[in-house]
């Protein structure tokens, strides 16, 4: 959240890699009512990343967060994600969730073609396809004598996930 009384023009993020002498600078832009945001990638090492905001109000004034930034920052570990994680964050949970016939789940960034299978509660395979392009949306109409939990499993180049399904 940014906020102050005359409203804010504009505000930034500054990071760098801990050690580094320079800041990398980056515009932030409002996202929702006080709330400002930004997009940037950060390097797929594990690294520590030391940041600070600045911000400039409506009526000119200028501040820095944490206050005795640049000298001062925050520091954010970054981790690499297993294939796993980064699966789990870029194929959506299933929707509607309980449904009575077609189910949905987005799919982000999934490069090269994806496995998908559904298995009952008991472990019988019900469903096995390859979706080749998986980005975008993917819909899956499940048979109407399927009923109960099923588990839609996801497996490519990013590994395996699973994803349940209640079917009523």
């Amino acid at each position: 959240m940014i906020k102050h009384n005359s409203g804010v023009a504009q505000a930034k993020v500054f990071w760098r890699e801990e050690g580094a002498t320079t800041y990398n600078e980056i515009e932030m832009a409002p996202s929702n009512g006080d709330n400002w945001a930004v997009d940037f990638t950060i390097p797929n090492s594990p690294v520590n990343i030391e940041y600070y905001i600045w911000a400039k109000a409506i009526s000119g004034k200028e501040l820095n967060r944490p206050i005795v930034a640049p000298e001062g920052y925050w520091t954010i570990q970054v981790e690499t994600l297993s294939a796993d994680e980064w699966a789990q964050n870029h194929i959506s949970a299933a929707y509607p969730n309980p449904t009575n016939g077609k189910v949905f789940f987005n799919m982000n960034a999934i490069q090269g073609p994806v496995r998908v299978e559904i298995h009952n509660i008991l472990g019988q395979k019900l469903y096995d396809a390859t979706i080749e392009n998986g980005n975008g949306k993917v819909t899956l109409d499940l048979n109407q004598n399927w009923q109960g939990t099923l588990l839609v499993t996801f497996e490519g180049d990013f590994g395996k996930i699973h994803k349940k399904v209640i079917k009523l």
